[in-house]
């Protein structure tokens, strides 16, 4: 069938439905349909696979595609990765698994604290409202004074002081680490024995706010977020080398809420 023919065919068929829409012409009987179209449908079949293109397989738009297909899958991995990694510019919101949360805890308060100096102590407290009026804190973790005694009983069962808290690095990380781990026990998250070091009181509802530096229970809260997951991080990197601190930026939080 020439191309000029299967125009004709088709105008007819186009034809014969205008008319029958007008209802100037009797549609098919369902009953016989098979019958009356079966035919006419096949030839008219046969007449667009000899005007059609056939389909040719192309060798390089194979290869394109699968390495498109390539780029697709390594792009969804490396989203998928992104979501599960921290980043600089992104709020870390969840603290990342590690074999020893109390170790990267302390680390990650020592860094926002103290940026890691053991040497380390804040102004006097001349806020006359605060319970610490008076006081300043001491060390790597930045310790209020009146606390060192006390703890350091609970913490190793005797009593040290101030100048000895100060002078020696693995006293200071004992107590600590034994009061975030009370803590955390007590309250049940590491953000909560954070915020109870910081303000006195666990996460929910606190946004209190260190008059001094303007930093409020969240903001704090980030940062440590920030550090601790920082800090699992390089040790997730370095699983066979003794794992170290490094210096932070946070600065000395020299004085506290409660």
């Amino acid at each position: 069938m020439s191309t000029n023919a299967y125009n004709k065919t088709l105008e007819r068929f186009r034809s014969a439905a205008e008319r029958i829409r007008q209802g100037r012409e009797r549609g098919i009987d369902p009953a016989t349909q098979g019958k009356q179209t079966g035919g006419i449908m096949k030839r008219m079949a046969k007449v667009r696979e000899q005007y059609e293109e056939p389909k040719q397989s192309n060798p390089m738009s194979t290869v394109l595609d699968y390495y498109t297909e390539l780029k697709t899958q390594r792009e969804k991995l490396q989203e998928e990765r992104n979501l599960q990694e921290p980043h600089a510019d992104t709020p870390a919101t969840t603290l990342m698994p590690t074999a020893n949360e109390a170790y990267v805890a302390r680390e990650a308060l020592a860094r926002i604290e103290s940026s890691d100096n053991y040497k380390a102590m804040g102004k006097v407290i001349d806020n006359p409202n605060s319970m610490y009026h008076g006081d300043r804190a001491y060390g790597r973790y930045q310790v209020m004074g009146r606390n060192i005694a006390d703890w350091s009983k609970q913490a190793l069962g005797k009593s040290v002081s101030k100048e000895e808290f100060l002078a020696s690095p693995s006293i200071q990380d004992a107590i600590v680490e034994w009061k975030l781990s009370l803590e955390k026990e007590k309250h049940g998250t590491w953000e909560d024995a954070v915020a109870v070091w910081f303000s006195g009181n666990p996460v929910e509802g606190n946004t209190a706010k260190d008059v001094t530096s303007g930093i409020d229970v969240p903001k704090y809260l980030q940062n440590f977020r920030n550090a601790y997951n920082s800090i699992a991080s390089e040790l997730l990197d370095t699983a066979d080398a003794s794992p170290t601190a490094e210096a932070g930026d946070q600065g000395i939080m020299k004085r506290r809420v409660r």
